[in-house]
């Protein structure tokens, strides 16, 4: 039996919690399938979510077969010590939750359980990739796919084209269009992190206006936060602009202890959910008061995420063209 995605909400992928509920579904199918095709080989499954994995892994165990379950949060030596229990072949099968899509190598593996499916080829085939790792003795691998994502992906001697050439995104109201060959694309994080200059309207008001390149046919763009086409300079002194002010201000490095509650409890979030640490960042800035963050604050962040602390002060140069920018 296979993993339902018929009417998932799907962006980049899907959305893990449905999906989740639904891999829980046909849980009663993952250790008899293994039994069948793959029984006594060395095994990594792919999984959800956290519970999904440790679900699996404890279904394992309750026939006999050792197994355990890693993820992100796994501690380190942990995780150390349980990969060296599957490379000794002291445990059969090793469960987990984005952590081993890529990055990962161990040759021994003969069998891969794939319980996640995913709308992404590239992440497909780093799934796959972990079995097909050649190894003295080993003649072929196992690829039990609960999933269907060979169905839309392809099997593992399906012949990819794979490109650099860039691809036209659809329209949104994050993406921008070339004023000059119509290609629709996401400008890159770097290119928004200072304008060139702002413009001031009949009103007033200031618009930051940014430097971007189009990935297709690299014009250098004029980029404004939601014009949804982006323009070629004009002529010089065809615009009247608005000079830049530079401005001393005080460098705070002691950290907040009001921000510091709300630091934390961003933290947590990003833990119980599962996110990157990049997320954090973002969700500083958007719901909680990050852009007023002092380089102290964010110094506070890069300690607790694990940053280096020269991520602080790109984190607080960004925050500061976040809010004057309204992103």
């Amino acid at each position: 039996m296979t993993i339902n995605t018929k009417g998932l909400k799907s962006g980049d992928d899907y959305h893990q919690g449905e999906l989740e509920k639904r891999a829980m579904a046909v849980l009663g199918n993952v250790v008899p399938a293994w039994k069948q095709y793959a029984n006594g080989k060395k095994t990594i499954v792919f999984a959800v979510g956290v519970k999904h994995s440790k679900a699996i892994a404890e279904a394992f165990n309750a026939e006999g077969i050792a197994a355990e379950h890693l993820d992100a949060k796994t501690p380190a030596c942990k995780r150390k010590e349980a990969l060296e229990r599957f490379k000794d072949g002291k445990i059969t099968v090793l469960t987990n939750c984005n952590l081993f899509g890529e990055g990962f190598n161990l040759p021994s593996i003969e069998a891969v359980q794939i319980c996640r499916p995913t709308v992404s080829k590239v992440v497909h085939f780093q799934q796959i990739g972990r079995g097909l790792r050649p190894a003295e003795g080993k003649e072929h691998a196992i690829i039990i796919d609960h999933s269907e994502n060979w169905r839309f992906h392809g099997l593992p001697d399906t012949h990819v084209e794979w490109s650099l050439a860039p691809i036209s995104i659809p329209t949104n109201k994050f993406a921008t269009k070339c004023s000059c060959c119509d290609h629709c694309f996401l400008p890159f994080p770097h290119e928004l992190k200072t304008p060139i200059r702002l413009e001031k309207d009949e009103e007033g008001n200031f618009t930051p206006v940014y430097s971007i390149t189009c990935p297709n046919c690299l014009t250098k763009l004029d980029y404004r936060k939601g014009a949804g086409l982006a323009l070629e300079p004009e002529e010089e002194g065809a615009v009247e602009e608005e000079p830049l002010e530079g401005k001393l201000m005080e460098i705070i490095l002691e950290a907040n202890p009001e921000y510091i509650k709300e630091i934390d409890q961003a933290i947590a979030k990003q833990l119980e959910k599962g996110h990157k640490r990049g997320w954090v960042f973002h969700h500083l800035l958007r719901d909680f008061s990050g852009t007023q963050f002092s380089v102290g604050d964010w110094r506070y962040v890069a300690h607790q995420l694990g940053y280096d602390l020269g991520w602080a002060n790109y984190a607080w140069r960004d925050s500061q063209v976040f809010a004057s920018s309204e992103f």
